[in-house]
């Protein structure tokens, strides 16, 4: 058992992380890693599968560019489970790593077990969403976690009611977001609309994340028939990962063909460029059936477009229905659209909810904010080693 004392040596955090992408909590991993206190910690990043395509890649150069060092475990879909368990003790006992941080329920398991087994003293877990884990497989790897972090009030009820987690093992970290990455942005929108194959007159509605079920896209879909009867120049884009859920990519597709509306609905698939991308639009829409808090939706806002977002858990804590954007029922295309149409027909109102959204998320969304709460995080964990009396695992 290694013993670390705060100030002696740099403290190892290990982040692990599904694959390099830029997906939410991937982006919480990317920012953690780049702007933690480099004096205090030393960042390593783990992904528990790998893409192998440009996105990947490059986001892996940029963090080797920062010294950063770099780990995938390479594990297929559902299969090579010992392998990749292995691997990862391996590493977390050469590195002697003395924080583990998990993200997501595939991470958590194989954080939790490995950090075990290298015996690795503090083990946190970020959860990100309001579905998708199991009461069951947190009184299993409870025992093996120090902290959760829920990333939103919603999340934190959750943790606690559906997952049965003890109160005072969950804490709220908000996430955060780079604002200078997604405001000022100079682009020429003639261009970027012809780069993307829209009229240049085109109204922009568009929304941003992986094409699941979790994202609502039908409702969009469907919201968009009407608001294109009377606002025949909108354009509807479907900004992410098109090929994560392919039956479900390709039904909603073939309802877009069916209903004529491919001259007016754009898959973009991944992109690199969202914030300019976003710069360019007129609407955001999270047309959602639950979250916990969309980085896209902070993005937008930080961006100053006017959002309309669903009732479904952490964009209630973001959006101040009528004040900073417009919250609707989840699943409900017709008051969807009803807003869409709103906006599109007030120009005004449009700059009014944009300007109060990019003062919100400056007042609570701040990527370094996000940043400085989970370094004290760690170092609470760190400094409570030293205690007299307790107990590592």
């Amino acid at each position: 058992m290694h013993n670390r004392l705060v100030g002696q040596q740099k403290i190892r955090v290990m982040q692990l992380i599904n694959s390099f992408r830029r997906a939410g909590a991937e982006m919480v991993v990317f920012d953690l890693a780049t702007r933690m206190d480099r004096e205090t910690f030393e960042v390593f990043v783990c992904s528990i599968g790998r893409c192998s395509d440009e996105m990947e890649d490059g986001i892996r150069r940029e963090l080797l560019s920062k010294d950063i060092v770099t780990l995938s475990l390479d594990k297929p879909p559902r299969r090579g489970r010992v392998r990749a368990m292995w691997k990862l003790y391996r590493f977390l006992s050469e590195n002697r790593i003395d924080i583990v941080h998990t993200h997501c329920p595939s991470p958590d398991f194989y954080g939790k077990v490995g950090a075990f087994l290298a015996r690795s003293p503090v083990v946190l877990s970020t959860i990100h969403n309001v579905q998708g884990y199991t009461a069951l497989a947190e009184r299993i790897l409870g025992h093996l976690t120090s902290k959760y972090v829920a990333i939103s009030g919603s999340v934190k009820r959750y943790a606690i009611c559906d997952l049965l987690i003890p109160p005072a093992k969950v804490e709220v970290i908000l996430n955060g977001i780079d604002l200078k990455g997604f405001s000022g942005i100079a682009l020429d929108r003639e261009a970027k609309l012809l780069e993307l194959g829209i009229a240049s007159t085109s109204k922009i509605v568009c929304t941003v994340g992986r094409v699941t079920e979790q994202k609502g896209h039908v409702h969009m879909i469907e919201a968009a028939q009407d608001v294109l009867s009377e606002f025949p120049n909108a354009h509807f884009l479907i900004v992410g990962d098109d090929h994560a859920d392919l039956q479900l990519s390709s039904r909603l597709k073939q309802r877009v063909r069916a209903n004529d509306l491919q001259d007016s609905i754009t898959f973009t698939g991944v992109r690199a460029d969202v914030a300019e991308i976003l710069s360019v639009i007129d609407v955001f829409v999270l047309p959602s059936l639950w979250e916990g808090l969309c980085m896209a939706l902070l993005e937008a806002m930080a961006c100053a477009k006017p959002v309309i977002a669903t009732r479904c858990g952490g964009p209630e804590e973001v959006v101040a229905n009528g004040e900073s954007g417009f919250l609707v029922p989840p699943g409900d295309a017709g008051v969807l659209g009803q807003r869409v149409k709103e906006l599109l027909a007030d120009p005004e109102g449009r700059r009014r909810l944009g300007m109060r959204a990019k003062a919100t998320v400056k007042e609570r969304f701040g990527v370094e904010r996000m940043v400085r709460e989970y370094e004290h995080l760690y170092l609470r964990h760190i400094e409570a080693l030293e205690e007299p009396g307790v107990v590592r695992l």
